[in-house]
């Protein structure tokens, strides 16, 4: 079976609720599709959420929530803002951030090339004679 690659934007499914705004969902499915767009690894799902507390007295009202599957390792993120688009946003630079994070994580457990040399030396495997 083949996995099929997901391009920024395409197949961002958003689940509001009856709470939130008409042009929420499209908002939100722009902007997670734009910070999707740098990621280097295939994106398999991505799931969004936006409720809205009805309690007054919560002062940050609106919750967005997200799930993305890159390439087999979960990226959960939320936030919480006053308005939909101030939590999509939010959300967003949180998603963005956690990428970055996984692929710079995933060189280290992979073995970049650096990674490789360090290991290497540490083995003793490497020559340290100066060169001539």
């Amino acid at each position: 079976m083949s996995e099929r690659t997901l391009h920024p934007g395409d197949s961002v499914r958003v689940a509001a609720g009856p709470e939130c705004s008409a042009d929420a969902s499209e908002y939100a499915r722009v902007r997670i599709g734009n910070a999707l767009e740098h990621a280097g690894e295939p994106i398999l799902s991505v799931h969004v959420r936006l409720s809205r507390h009805r309690d007054p007295a919560v002062a940050l009202p609106v919750v967005a929530h997200a799930n993305v599957d890159l390439n087999g390792r979960v990226i959960n993120a939320h936030a919480s803002g006053a308005t939909e688009h101030e939590a999509v946003d939010l959300l967003a630079d949180r998603i963005r951030r956690q990428i970055d994070k996984a692929g710079r994580d995933w060189e280290a457990i992979r073995g970049s090339v650096a990674n490789r040399e360090i290991r290497d030396f540490a083995r003793g495997h490497i020559d340290t004679e100066p060169a001539p």
